[in-house]
Protein backbone atom coordinates (compact mmCIF):
# COMPACT_ATOMS: atom_id res chain seq x y z
CA UNK A 1 0.00 0.00 0.00
CA UNK A 2 1.33 2.99 -1.02
CA UNK A 3 0.42 5.17 1.97
CA UNK A 4 2.73 8.06 1.61
CA UNK A 5 2.06 8.58 -1.81
CA UNK A 6 5.12 8.11 -3.36
CA UNK A 7 6.51 7.82 -6.86
CA UNK A 8 10.24 6.45 -7.58
CA UNK A 9 11.48 7.20 -11.47
CA UNK A 10 14.42 5.20 -11.55
CA UNK A 11 16.58 6.41 -14.96
CA UNK A 12 19.19 3.87 -14.53
CA UNK A 13 17.41 2.59 -18.21
CA UNK A 14 18.86 5.37 -19.71
CA UNK A 15 22.62 3.60 -19.08
CA UNK A 16 24.75 2.81 -22.09
CA UNK A 17 24.99 -1.10 -23.07
CA UNK A 18 22.17 -1.60 -20.72
CA UNK A 19 19.27 -2.76 -22.41
CA UNK A 20 16.93 -0.76 -20.50
CA UNK A 21 17.82 -2.39 -17.36
CA UNK A 22 17.96 -0.52 -13.68
CA UNK A 23 21.48 -0.66 -12.60
CA UNK A 24 23.20 -0.60 -9.23
CA UNK A 25 22.22 3.16 -7.91
CA UNK A 26 18.74 2.34 -9.00
CA UNK A 27 18.34 -0.57 -6.80
CA UNK A 28 20.00 1.25 -3.87
CA UNK A 29 18.76 4.84 -3.71
CA UNK A 30 15.10 4.25 -5.21
CA UNK A 31 13.82 0.45 -6.20
CA UNK A 32 14.74 -1.28 -2.83
CA UNK A 33 13.70 0.68 -0.30
CA UNK A 34 11.10 2.64 -1.89
CA UNK A 35 9.10 -0.31 -3.13
CA UNK A 36 10.01 -1.87 1.00
CA UNK A 37 7.52 1.22 2.09
CA UNK A 38 4.88 0.24 -0.43
CA UNK A 39 6.06 3.17 -3.08
CA UNK A 40 5.10 3.08 -6.59
CA UNK A 41 8.28 2.75 -8.59
CA UNK A 42 9.21 3.27 -12.28
CA UNK A 43 12.09 0.92 -12.85
CA UNK A 44 12.02 0.99 -16.65
CA UNK A 45 11.48 3.81 -19.20
CA UNK A 46 9.11 6.71 -18.93
CA UNK A 47 8.78 9.84 -21.00
CA UNK A 48 8.95 13.08 -19.06
CA UNK A 49 7.31 15.45 -21.90
CA UNK A 50 5.16 17.61 -20.40
CA UNK A 51 1.63 18.30 -19.13
CA UNK A 52 0.46 14.58 -19.75
CA UNK A 53 3.05 13.48 -18.40
CA UNK A 54 2.78 15.32 -15.08
CA UNK A 55 -0.41 14.40 -14.72
CA UNK A 56 0.32 10.65 -14.85
CA UNK A 57 3.22 11.36 -12.52
CA UNK A 58 0.59 12.81 -9.94
CA UNK A 59 -2.09 10.05 -10.63
CA UNK A 60 1.08 7.66 -8.98
CA UNK A 61 2.32 10.18 -6.09
CA UNK A 62 2.21 13.47 -4.43
CA UNK A 63 5.78 13.05 -3.91
CA UNK A 64 8.72 12.30 -6.71
CA UNK A 65 12.22 10.87 -6.05
CA UNK A 66 14.39 10.34 -8.79
CA UNK A 67 18.10 10.77 -9.58
CA UNK A 68 20.01 13.43 -11.10
CA UNK A 69 19.65 14.32 -14.86
CA UNK A 70 21.65 15.13 -17.33
CA UNK A 71 19.12 17.47 -19.14
CA UNK A 72 18.45 20.89 -18.65
CA UNK A 73 15.44 20.82 -20.48
CA UNK A 74 14.09 17.72 -18.56
CA UNK A 75 15.45 19.27 -15.66
CA UNK A 76 13.36 22.28 -16.37
CA UNK A 77 9.97 20.29 -17.01
CA UNK A 78 10.57 18.23 -13.47
CA UNK A 79 10.57 21.65 -11.42
CA UNK A 80 7.79 23.06 -13.97
CA UNK A 81 6.06 20.04 -13.68
CA UNK A 82 5.95 19.99 -9.87
CA UNK A 83 5.11 23.37 -9.18
CA UNK A 84 2.03 22.71 -11.99
CA UNK A 85 0.80 19.81 -9.66
CA UNK A 86 1.42 20.20 -7.00
CA UNK A 87 3.77 17.59 -6.55
CA UNK A 88 7.00 17.32 -3.85
CA UNK A 89 10.36 16.47 -5.85
CA UNK A 90 12.44 14.66 -3.91
CA UNK A 91 16.23 14.38 -5.93
CA UNK A 92 18.72 11.40 -4.74
CA UNK A 93 22.45 12.02 -4.80
CA UNK A 94 25.06 9.00 -4.27
CA UNK A 95 28.34 10.77 -5.29
CA UNK A 96 29.41 14.20 -4.89
CA UNK A 97 27.73 15.67 -8.19
CA UNK A 98 30.49 18.32 -8.55
CA UNK A 99 33.98 17.36 -7.11
CA UNK A 100 35.04 14.28 -9.62
CA UNK A 101 38.27 13.06 -9.83
CA UNK A 102 40.32 15.14 -12.68
CA UNK A 103 42.01 12.20 -14.12
CA UNK A 104 38.58 10.78 -14.83
CA UNK A 105 38.02 10.34 -18.35
CA UNK A 106 34.73 11.91 -18.17
CA UNK A 107 35.78 14.85 -16.26
CA UNK A 108 35.54 17.54 -18.73
CA UNK A 109 31.87 16.87 -19.30
CA UNK A 110 31.08 16.40 -15.80
CA UNK A 111 31.89 19.70 -14.87
CA UNK A 112 30.10 20.86 -17.66
CA UNK A 113 27.12 19.73 -16.16
CA UNK A 114 27.64 21.41 -13.09
CA UNK A 115 24.99 23.92 -13.80
CA UNK A 116 22.53 21.33 -14.16
CA UNK A 117 22.88 19.56 -10.72
CA UNK A 118 23.12 23.36 -9.48
CA UNK A 119 19.30 23.97 -10.79
CA UNK A 120 17.77 20.62 -9.81
CA UNK A 121 19.00 20.90 -5.86
CA UNK A 122 17.61 24.54 -5.84
CA UNK A 123 14.64 23.71 -7.44
CA UNK A 124 14.10 20.19 -4.98
CA UNK A 125 11.69 20.34 -2.57
CA UNK A 126 14.22 18.11 -0.68
CA UNK A 127 17.35 16.31 -1.20
CA UNK A 128 18.66 12.53 -0.03
CA UNK A 129 22.56 11.54 -0.67
CA UNK A 130 24.31 8.49 0.69
CA UNK A 131 26.99 9.94 2.72
CA UNK A 132 27.76 12.93 5.08
CA UNK A 133 30.51 14.40 3.10
CA UNK A 134 27.56 14.72 -0.19
CA UNK A 135 25.86 16.72 2.47
CA UNK A 136 28.64 19.20 3.12
CA UNK A 137 28.55 19.67 -0.89
CA UNK A 138 25.27 20.09 -1.85
CA UNK A 139 24.28 21.69 1.61
CA UNK A 140 24.88 25.43 0.48
CA UNK A 141 22.54 24.95 -2.32
CA UNK A 142 19.71 23.16 -0.57
CA UNK A 143 19.56 22.83 3.15
CA UNK A 144 16.52 20.36 3.38
CA UNK A 145 18.86 17.06 3.23
CA UNK A 146 18.60 14.11 4.66
CA UNK A 147 21.38 11.54 4.86
CA UNK A 148 20.47 7.67 4.34
CA UNK A 149 22.93 5.24 3.89
CA UNK A 150 22.86 2.19 1.27
CA UNK A 151 22.47 -0.68 2.54
CA UNK A 152 22.05 -4.43 1.93
CA UNK A 153 18.82 -6.57 1.59
CA UNK A 154 20.01 -9.95 2.65
CA UNK A 155 17.81 -11.51 0.39
CA UNK A 156 18.95 -10.84 -3.31
CA UNK A 157 22.39 -11.96 -1.50
CA UNK A 158 21.46 -15.99 -1.19
CA UNK A 159 23.50 -16.79 -3.80
CA UNK A 160 26.27 -19.67 -4.12
CA UNK A 161 28.92 -19.72 -6.59
CA UNK A 162 30.83 -21.90 -8.67
CA UNK A 163 33.02 -24.45 -6.60
CA UNK A 164 36.86 -24.42 -7.73
CA UNK A 165 39.33 -26.90 -7.52
CA UNK A 166 42.15 -25.35 -9.53
CA UNK A 167 43.96 -24.55 -6.46
CA UNK A 168 44.26 -20.31 -7.73
CA UNK A 169 43.92 -17.70 -5.16
CA UNK A 170 41.25 -15.26 -6.95
CA UNK A 171 41.88 -11.44 -5.88
CA UNK A 172 38.61 -9.39 -7.37
CA UNK A 173 38.43 -5.65 -8.10
CA UNK A 174 34.41 -4.29 -8.70
CA UNK A 175 34.55 -0.80 -10.04
CA UNK A 176 33.66 1.66 -13.60
CA UNK A 177 35.05 4.32 -15.29
CA UNK A 178 34.59 6.17 -12.09
CA UNK A 179 37.75 4.02 -10.60
CA UNK A 180 40.50 4.79 -13.28
CA UNK A 181 41.59 7.47 -11.19
CA UNK A 182 42.55 4.60 -8.49
CA UNK A 183 44.30 2.13 -11.12
CA UNK A 184 48.03 3.31 -10.49
CA UNK A 185 47.36 3.04 -6.22
CA UNK A 186 46.83 -0.54 -7.07
CA UNK A 187 48.68 -1.53 -10.34
CA UNK A 188 52.68 -1.72 -8.25
CA UNK A 189 50.84 -3.95 -5.97
CA UNK A 190 49.25 -6.37 -8.24
CA UNK A 191 53.01 -6.38 -10.04
CA UNK A 192 54.82 -7.32 -6.80
CA UNK A 193 52.15 -10.18 -5.96
CA UNK A 194 52.30 -11.47 -9.26
CA UNK A 195 56.08 -11.91 -9.02
CA UNK A 196 55.44 -13.47 -5.04
CA UNK A 197 52.48 -15.82 -5.69
CA UNK A 198 52.13 -18.06 -8.97
CA UNK A 199 49.14 -19.28 -8.25
CA UNK A 200 47.58 -15.66 -7.69
CA UNK A 201 45.44 -14.12 -9.99
CA UNK A 202 43.60 -10.69 -10.13
CA UNK A 203 39.77 -10.47 -11.63
CA UNK A 204 38.82 -7.01 -12.90
CA UNK A 205 35.15 -5.96 -13.37
CA UNK A 206 33.73 -2.87 -14.87
CA UNK A 207 37.14 -1.66 -16.85
CA UNK A 208 36.60 -3.05 -19.74
CA UNK A 209 33.89 -3.38 -22.38
CA UNK A 210 34.60 -7.32 -23.50
CA UNK A 211 36.39 -10.26 -21.51
CA UNK A 212 40.09 -9.58 -21.98
CA UNK A 213 42.82 -12.03 -20.34
CA UNK A 214 46.35 -10.44 -19.80
CA UNK A 215 48.35 -13.06 -18.54
CA UNK A 216 47.20 -14.10 -14.67
CA UNK A 217 44.75 -10.52 -15.28
CA UNK A 218 41.28 -11.41 -16.19
CA UNK A 219 39.07 -8.51 -17.54
CA UNK A 220 35.03 -8.49 -17.56
CA UNK A 221 32.59 -6.35 -18.95
CA UNK A 222 30.13 -5.02 -15.86
CA UNK A 223 26.53 -6.82 -16.04
CA UNK A 224 23.87 -4.46 -18.05
CA UNK A 225 21.70 -4.69 -14.54
CA UNK A 226 21.67 -5.21 -11.21
CA UNK A 227 19.17 -7.37 -10.99
CA UNK A 228 21.83 -10.58 -11.83
CA UNK A 229 24.30 -8.46 -10.30
CA UNK A 230 24.65 -10.88 -7.29
CA UNK A 231 24.94 -14.24 -9.13
CA UNK A 232 27.66 -12.43 -11.01
CA UNK A 233 29.87 -11.84 -8.16
CA UNK A 234 29.35 -15.20 -6.46
CA UNK A 235 30.16 -16.84 -9.57
CA UNK A 236 33.35 -15.59 -9.83
CA UNK A 237 34.45 -17.37 -6.55
CA UNK A 238 37.16 -14.93 -5.40
CA UNK A 239 39.32 -15.56 -2.15
CA UNK A 240 39.89 -11.70 -1.70
CA UNK A 241 38.66 -8.65 -2.89
CA UNK A 242 39.63 -5.40 -2.95
CA UNK A 243 38.93 -1.48 -2.64
CA UNK A 244 41.30 0.80 -3.47
CA UNK A 245 40.60 4.58 -3.22
CA UNK A 246 42.85 7.66 -3.90
CA UNK A 247 42.26 10.07 -1.12
CA UNK A 248 40.31 12.78 -2.80
CA UNK A 249 37.14 14.65 -1.87
CA UNK A 250 35.15 12.58 -4.69
CA UNK A 251 36.48 9.54 -3.02
CA UNK A 252 35.69 10.16 0.21
CA UNK A 253 32.04 11.11 -0.46
CA UNK A 254 31.50 7.77 -1.62
CA UNK A 255 29.56 4.75 0.33
CA UNK A 256 31.38 1.45 1.46
CA UNK A 257 28.65 -0.31 -0.77
CA UNK A 258 31.65 -2.82 -2.19
CA UNK A 259 32.54 -3.37 1.76
CA UNK A 260 28.82 -4.22 1.70
CA UNK A 261 28.26 -6.36 -1.39
CA UNK A 262 31.80 -8.89 -0.79
CA UNK A 263 30.96 -8.97 3.11
CA UNK A 264 27.43 -10.74 1.92
CA UNK A 265 29.36 -13.01 0.38
CA UNK A 266 32.03 -13.67 3.65
CA UNK A 267 34.92 -12.75 0.64
CA UNK A 268 37.62 -10.72 3.03
CA UNK A 269 38.80 -7.63 1.90
CA UNK A 270 41.89 -5.21 1.87
CA UNK A 271 40.62 -1.70 1.21
CA UNK A 272 42.44 1.98 1.53
CA UNK A 273 42.25 3.52 4.33
CA UNK A 274 40.02 6.55 3.47
CA UNK A 275 36.45 7.42 3.93
CA UNK A 276 34.30 5.93 3.40
CA UNK A 277 35.87 2.58 4.54
CA UNK A 278 37.92 3.57 7.80
CA UNK A 279 34.56 4.62 9.52
CA UNK A 280 32.49 1.23 9.17
CA UNK A 281 35.63 -1.55 8.75
CA UNK A 282 37.30 -2.68 11.74
CA UNK A 283 40.42 -3.30 10.65
CA UNK A 284 41.84 -6.20 11.32
CA UNK A 285 38.71 -7.70 12.20
CA UNK A 286 36.07 -7.10 9.45
CA UNK A 287 38.49 -5.89 6.95
CA UNK A 288 42.29 -4.54 6.59
CA UNK A 289 42.73 -0.98 5.64
CA UNK A 290 45.83 -0.19 3.95
CA UNK A 291 47.86 2.88 3.47
CA UNK A 292 50.69 3.00 0.66
CA UNK A 293 52.08 -0.23 -1.36
CA UNK A 294 53.46 -1.77 1.63
CA UNK A 295 50.60 -2.20 3.38
CA UNK A 296 48.66 -4.12 0.71
CA UNK A 297 50.82 -6.36 -0.27
CA UNK A 298 51.29 -7.18 3.50
CA UNK A 299 47.65 -7.57 3.95
CA UNK A 300 47.26 -9.29 0.96
CA UNK A 301 49.97 -11.85 1.41
CA UNK A 302 48.52 -12.36 5.01
CA UNK A 303 44.88 -13.55 3.50
CA UNK A 304 46.99 -15.12 0.93
CA UNK A 305 48.91 -17.49 2.60
CA UNK A 306 45.88 -18.32 5.23
CA UNK A 307 42.93 -19.89 4.47
CA UNK A 308 41.73 -19.43 8.01
CA UNK A 309 42.26 -15.69 8.65
CA UNK A 310 40.35 -15.44 5.06
CA UNK A 311 37.23 -17.27 6.65
CA UNK A 312 38.00 -15.61 10.25
CA UNK A 313 37.39 -12.13 8.31
CA UNK A 314 34.85 -12.99 6.01
CA UNK A 315 32.57 -14.19 8.80
CA UNK A 316 33.14 -10.95 11.16
CA UNK A 317 32.27 -9.39 8.03
CA UNK A 318 29.14 -10.99 7.58
CA UNK A 319 28.28 -10.96 10.83
CA UNK A 320 29.15 -7.04 11.35
CA UNK A 321 26.58 -6.36 7.94
CA UNK A 322 23.98 -8.52 9.22
CA UNK A 323 23.90 -6.31 12.64
CA UNK A 324 24.31 -2.85 11.55
CA UNK A 325 23.90 -2.25 7.41
CA UNK A 326 20.34 -4.27 6.81
CA UNK A 327 18.02 -1.96 4.75
CA UNK A 328 15.45 -2.83 7.35
CA UNK A 329 17.45 0.02 9.63
CA UNK A 330 17.25 2.72 7.17
CA UNK A 331 13.50 2.25 6.25
CA UNK A 332 12.16 4.85 8.99
CA UNK A 333 14.52 7.41 8.00
CA UNK A 334 12.24 7.09 4.22
CA UNK A 335 8.71 7.10 6.20
CA UNK A 336 10.01 9.88 8.67
CA UNK A 337 10.86 12.09 5.47
CA UNK A 338 7.75 10.92 3.39
CA UNK A 339 5.75 11.50 6.36
CA UNK A 340 6.87 15.13 6.68
CA UNK A 341 6.50 15.88 3.22
CA UNK A 342 3.08 14.26 2.57
CA UNK A 343 0.28 16.58 1.91
CA UNK A 344 -1.15 17.71 4.84
CA UNK A 345 -4.80 19.35 5.84
CA UNK A 346 -3.15 21.67 8.20
CA UNK A 347 -0.85 24.62 7.55
CA UNK A 348 0.58 26.66 10.49
CA UNK A 349 1.61 30.16 9.28
CA UNK A 350 3.23 33.32 9.76
CA UNK A 351 4.39 36.70 8.42
CA UNK A 352 7.33 38.25 9.91
CA UNK A 353 8.32 41.32 7.39
CA UNK A 354 10.63 43.84 8.27
CA UNK A 355 12.28 44.33 11.79
CA UNK A 356 10.45 42.91 14.59
CA UNK A 357 11.06 39.48 16.06
CA UNK A 358 12.52 36.16 15.26
CA UNK A 359 11.14 32.86 13.54
CA UNK A 360 10.42 30.43 16.57
CA UNK A 361 11.42 26.70 15.66
CA UNK A 362 8.12 25.11 14.32
CA UNK A 363 6.79 21.26 15.92
CA UNK A 364 3.89 18.66 14.90
CA UNK A 365 2.57 17.38 12.40
CA UNK A 366 1.35 20.00 9.70
CA UNK A 367 2.77 22.42 7.01
CA UNK A 368 5.00 25.27 8.40
CA UNK A 369 5.06 27.99 6.38
CA UNK A 370 7.12 31.65 6.48
CA UNK A 371 5.93 34.66 4.38
CA UNK A 372 9.38 36.38 5.46
CA UNK A 373 12.59 37.80 3.70
CA UNK A 374 14.42 36.25 6.11
CA UNK A 375 16.22 32.85 5.81
CA UNK A 376 15.00 29.60 7.79
CA UNK A 377 16.19 26.05 7.80
CA UNK A 378 12.93 25.05 9.38
CA UNK A 379 9.67 26.95 7.93
CA UNK A 380 9.02 26.55 4.22
CA UNK A 381 10.19 30.40 3.49
CA UNK A 382 7.38 31.76 1.00
CA UNK A 383 8.38 35.23 -1.00
CA UNK A 384 6.20 37.99 1.47
CA UNK A 385 3.52 40.68 -0.23
CA UNK A 386 6.12 43.71 -1.20
CA UNK A 387 3.26 45.69 -2.98
CA UNK A 388 2.83 48.22 0.14
CA UNK A 389 5.38 50.76 1.14
CA UNK A 390 4.60 49.93 4.83
CA UNK A 391 5.76 46.72 6.17
CA UNK A 392 3.15 46.23 8.31
CA UNK A 393 0.62 46.45 5.40
CA UNK A 394 2.32 43.93 3.38
CA UNK A 395 2.79 41.22 6.57
CA UNK A 396 -0.75 41.53 6.85
CA UNK A 397 -2.46 40.27 3.53
CA UNK A 398 -1.46 36.34 4.10
CA UNK A 399 -2.79 36.92 7.76
CA UNK A 400 -6.22 38.06 6.66
CA UNK A 401 -6.46 35.95 3.13
CA UNK A 402 -4.75 33.23 3.72
CA UNK A 403 -7.13 31.56 1.46
CA UNK A 404 -5.23 33.13 -1.17
CA UNK A 405 -1.56 31.60 -0.57
CA UNK A 406 -2.74 28.37 1.52
CA UNK A 407 -4.78 25.46 0.05
CA UNK A 408 -4.94 23.03 2.72
CA UNK A 409 -8.57 22.91 4.64
CA UNK A 410 -7.14 24.21 7.89
CA UNK A 411 -4.85 27.14 8.52
CA UNK A 412 -3.73 28.50 11.61
CA UNK A 413 -2.04 31.69 12.02
CA UNK A 414 0.72 33.13 14.67
CA UNK A 415 2.27 35.75 15.17
CA UNK A 416 6.00 35.65 14.57
CA UNK A 417 6.22 35.77 18.27
CA UNK A 418 4.26 32.84 19.50
CA UNK A 419 5.08 29.05 19.16
CA UNK A 420 2.87 26.33 19.62
CA UNK A 421 3.70 24.01 21.94
CA UNK A 422 1.53 21.26 20.88
CA UNK A 423 0.31 19.15 17.63
CA UNK A 424 -1.90 21.68 15.21
CA UNK A 425 -4.29 19.12 15.49
CA UNK A 426 -5.38 19.70 19.09
CA UNK A 427 -6.03 23.66 18.34
CA UNK A 428 -8.37 22.41 15.31
CA UNK A 429 -10.19 19.54 17.52
CA UNK A 430 -10.57 21.99 20.75
CA UNK A 431 -11.22 25.27 19.42
CA UNK A 432 -13.06 25.10 16.15
CA UNK A 433 -16.09 22.46 16.55
CA UNK A 434 -19.25 23.84 14.95
CA UNK A 435 -17.25 27.02 14.60
CA UNK A 436 -15.36 28.12 11.35
CA UNK A 437 -12.71 30.12 13.00
CA UNK A 438 -11.54 30.79 16.56
CA UNK A 439 -9.76 33.58 17.72
CA UNK A 440 -9.31 34.71 21.57
CA UNK A 441 -10.89 37.20 23.23
CA UNK A 442 -8.90 40.36 23.70
CA UNK A 443 -7.65 40.52 27.91
CA UNK A 444 -8.01 44.01 28.72
CA UNK A 445 -10.26 45.69 26.54
CA UNK A 446 -13.92 44.97 25.83
CA UNK A 447 -14.67 46.62 22.16
CA UNK A 448 -13.34 48.81 19.44
CA UNK A 449 -13.56 51.93 21.42
CA UNK A 450 -11.66 50.94 23.88
CA UNK A 451 -9.28 49.81 21.70
CA UNK A 452 -8.95 52.96 20.08
CA UNK A 453 -7.99 54.61 22.98
CA UNK A 454 -5.18 52.24 23.59
CA UNK A 455 -4.31 53.04 20.03
CA UNK A 456 -3.71 56.25 20.36
CA UNK A 457 -2.15 56.04 23.90
CA UNK A 458 0.32 53.74 22.66
CA UNK A 459 0.60 56.09 19.22
CA UNK A 460 -0.01 53.11 16.81
CA UNK A 461 -2.28 54.91 14.38
CA UNK A 462 -3.16 58.70 13.61
CA UNK A 463 -6.41 60.11 15.44
CA UNK A 464 -7.49 61.39 11.93
CA UNK A 465 -7.01 57.50 10.54
CA UNK A 466 -9.30 56.21 13.70
CA UNK A 467 -11.33 58.75 13.56
CA UNK A 468 -12.06 58.32 10.42
CA UNK A 469 -13.03 54.43 11.21
CA UNK A 470 -15.03 54.81 14.07
CA UNK A 471 -17.13 57.53 12.29
CA UNK A 472 -18.03 55.16 9.68
CA UNK A 473 -18.85 52.25 11.91
CA UNK A 474 -21.18 54.34 13.48
CA UNK A 475 -22.92 54.77 10.32
CA UNK A 476 -23.46 50.98 10.61
CA UNK A 477 -25.46 51.36 13.28
CA UNK A 478 -23.29 50.47 15.64
CA UNK A 479 -24.82 51.71 18.62
CA UNK A 480 -23.64 51.86 22.37
CA UNK A 481 -25.77 49.47 23.56
CA UNK A 482 -24.22 46.75 20.37
CA UNK A 483 -20.36 47.59 20.83
CA UNK A 484 -18.86 45.17 19.20
CA UNK A 485 -16.90 42.27 20.75
CA UNK A 486 -12.82 42.62 20.76
CA UNK A 487 -10.45 39.61 20.16
CA UNK A 488 -6.59 39.05 19.86
CA UNK A 489 -5.75 38.16 16.56
CA UNK A 490 -2.25 36.88 17.55
CA UNK A 491 -3.68 33.50 16.74
CA UNK A 492 -6.44 32.67 13.92
CA UNK A 493 -7.65 29.37 13.42
CA UNK A 494 -9.57 28.80 10.51
CA UNK A 495 -11.02 25.83 8.67
CA UNK A 496 -10.89 27.13 5.13
CA UNK A 497 -14.83 27.09 3.32
CA UNK A 498 -16.37 29.63 1.36
CA UNK A 499 -18.43 31.54 3.89
CA UNK A 500 -14.78 32.18 5.67
CA UNK A 501 -13.33 33.23 2.79
CA UNK A 502 -15.69 35.82 1.76
CA UNK A 503 -15.44 37.18 5.32
CA UNK A 504 -11.52 37.38 4.75
CA UNK A 505 -11.81 39.31 1.84
CA UNK A 506 -14.20 41.91 3.46
CA UNK A 507 -11.92 41.97 6.31
CA UNK A 508 -8.97 42.75 3.75
CA UNK A 509 -11.30 45.37 2.50
CA UNK A 510 -12.10 47.51 5.81
CA UNK A 511 -8.21 46.98 6.78
CA UNK A 512 -6.99 48.53 3.51
CA UNK A 513 -9.60 51.00 3.79
CA UNK A 514 -9.01 52.04 7.18
CA UNK A 515 -6.24 52.04 10.11
CA UNK A 516 -3.49 49.48 9.70
CA UNK A 517 -4.64 47.90 13.34
CA UNK A 518 -6.46 44.72 12.47
CA UNK A 519 -8.00 44.00 15.43
CA UNK A 520 -10.07 47.31 15.10
CA UNK A 521 -11.73 45.84 11.79
CA UNK A 522 -12.07 41.96 12.33
CA UNK A 523 -15.22 42.53 14.95
CA UNK A 524 -16.95 44.72 12.48
CA UNK A 525 -16.85 42.15 9.37
CA UNK A 526 -16.92 38.25 11.92
CA UNK A 527 -20.08 38.04 13.14
CA UNK A 528 -20.37 36.77 16.52
CA UNK A 529 -22.15 33.94 16.73
CA UNK A 530 -19.93 32.74 13.69
CA UNK A 531 -16.50 33.04 15.57
CA UNK A 532 -15.71 30.72 18.63
CA UNK A 533 -14.04 33.19 20.65
CA UNK A 534 -11.29 31.55 22.99
CA UNK A 535 -10.72 32.16 26.99
CA UNK A 536 -7.94 32.58 28.50
CA UNK A 537 -5.13 34.67 27.21
CA UNK A 538 -2.65 34.07 24.56
CA UNK A 539 0.58 35.27 27.04
CA UNK A 540 0.12 32.56 28.98
CA UNK A 541 -1.80 29.55 27.83
CA UNK A 542 -0.36 26.17 28.06
CA UNK A 543 -0.67 25.40 24.30
CA UNK A 544 1.37 28.62 23.50
CA UNK A 545 5.21 29.88 23.95
CA UNK A 546 4.76 33.91 23.89
CA UNK A 547 7.26 36.43 23.76
CA UNK A 548 7.98 39.91 23.76
CA UNK A 549 8.10 41.76 20.17
CA UNK A 550 11.69 42.17 19.51
CA UNK A 551 12.95 44.66 17.03
CA UNK A 552 16.20 43.13 14.97
CA UNK A 553 18.92 45.43 14.36
CA UNK A 554 19.67 46.48 11.42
Amino acid sequence: MNKYRVFGLNTDWGRPNCDGKYGGVGWYRLINPLEKIGADVQRGKFAINGAQSALDMKKRGDIWVTKHIDSMDLINTMIVDKEFTGAKLVLDFDDDPFNLNPDHPAYEAFVSRRPLYEAFIKGADHIICSTNAIKDVIEPLNYRITVIPNAIDPEIWKVKGKKRTDGKIRIGWFGSSSHLADMHLILPVIEELEKKYDNVEFHLVGFADTKVVEGRRFHYPPTKGYEEYPQFVADMSLDIAIAPLIDSQFNRAKSNIKWLEHSMLKTPMVLSDVSPYKESVDNYKTGYLASGTNQWVKYLSWLIESPEKRKEIGENAYQAVMKDWLIEKQLPKYEKLFKKLMPKNITVYTSLVGGYDELNSPEGDANFVAFTDRESKEWEVRKPYDKFKDDQRNSRIQKIMPHLFIDTEYSIYLDANIKLLVEPQVLIDEFLKNKDIAVFKHPGRNNIYEEADAILYWKKETQEALGEQISAYAKRNIKEKRKPFLVECGVIIRRHTPAIEKLNEKWWADYCRYSCRDQMSFPMVFPKNKVNIIQGQITNHPYLEYKTHKWKEK
